[in-house]
């Protein structure tokens, strides 16, 4: 490398693309090092509104420059307004002290900055016009919501309705092996199969070029490919194959499908049978057929609007 000072003299033999070569390993060295390295997570700051309602704990986090609060403050307007972006910032500031003073332990629900971010939010609206605290249907929340009835003993916690609806769809659709849910297991278990065996075939066609391309000649609509994480992933799955029946019989009866030849005909044999099997089909509008009023409020009830007097209704 001909570097002084090193105590090495350098090698006559070593040419100038030499020289480049090696300088360029050690230049993506260096930057894989410093990819690897941890980076450094800033903590929330604490701004002057903050301060006003009072953290005891915010003085231990750093602050911005004083230019950077100067400029956060002049970009308040109606929009960050409208979306109460000051509250915001406070309640992931509460969030964020949450997971660094509990170490996301079991027992984290009843830390006190957790509370605190239920507690700090009700002030600003006045607990006397707060009745219900609504959160997800987590053990975490209930156990949250139960610490601020014990202070407001006004205030009740209510479970999410989207969330509720959303479990409700999971164990008819996809219910626990356990014993003790051995009824919902023998009265459910037969839409377990049909949803296993939409993915099965959803994800034969994907995972494979030619198989997708014939897929994409037949039908014009797409499959999807939904996360188990999206509320009524099964049913929305089971929507999209009975939009999609008409292509995905003229594949497993085309010529095309025919004289394909694929490494797993096992699997191509199984998809042909199931899709041209009239009683899947039958099943399919049976599942989406009774789940449909659960589907539909569920759909009206995961939004942003008021639209808890559409559940009594």
């Amino acid at each position: 490398m001909k570097i002084r000072g090193t105590g090495i003299s350098s090698c006559s033999r070593v040419t100038n693309a030499n020289l480049l070569e090696m300088q360029k390993l050690v230049e993506e060295t260096e930057l894989r090092v410093k990819q690897s390295l941890p980076r450094h997570v800033p903590l929330p700051n604490t701004s002057s509104h903050d301060k006003a309602i009072g953290s005891s704990s915010s003085d231990n986090y750093t602050n911005f420059p004083s230019h950077e609060l100067k400029k956060r403050k002049g970009m308040v307007g109606p929009l960050e307004k409208a979306f109460n972006i000051i509250a915001r910032e406070k309640l992931d500031g509460e969030i964020v002290r949450m997971f660094y003073t509990g170490g996301l332990s079991f027992h984290f629900a009843r830390n006190p900055y957790y509370v605190r971010a239920f507690t700090n939010a009700l002030p600003e609206i006045g607990p006397k016009n707060v009745v219900p605290v609504i959160t997800d249907n987590a053990s975490v929340f209930k156990a949250a919501g139960l610490l601020v009835e014990s202070k407001f003993l006004h205030i009740f916690w209510t479970p999410c309705v989207v969330c509720t609806l959303n479990l409700a769809l999971r164990s008819i659709c996809s219910p626990s092996p356990y014993p003790k849910y051995d009824d919902i297991m023998d009265e459910c278990g037969w839409i377990v199969k049909v949803s296993n065996d939409v993915f099965f075939i959803k994800n034969f066609i994907m995972n494979h070029s030619m198989r997708l391309s014939m897929f994409n000649d037949h039908s014009k609509l797409k499959l999807l490919s939904i996360a188990d994480t999206r509320f009524a992933s099964t049913i929305v799955m089971l929507k999209r194959f009975k939009q999609i029946k008409q292509g995905l019989e003229q594949i497993v009866i085309s010529e095309r499908w025919d004289i394909y030849k694929d490494d797993d005909m096992e699997k191509a044999r199984s998809m042909k049978e199931k899709i041209l099997n009239e009683y899947f089909w039958v099943d399919i509008d049976c599942i989406l057929s009774f789940t449909s009023p659960i589907y539909e409020m569920l759909r009206m009830a995961d939004t942003d609007k008021q639209c808890l007097h559409l559940v009594y209704e």
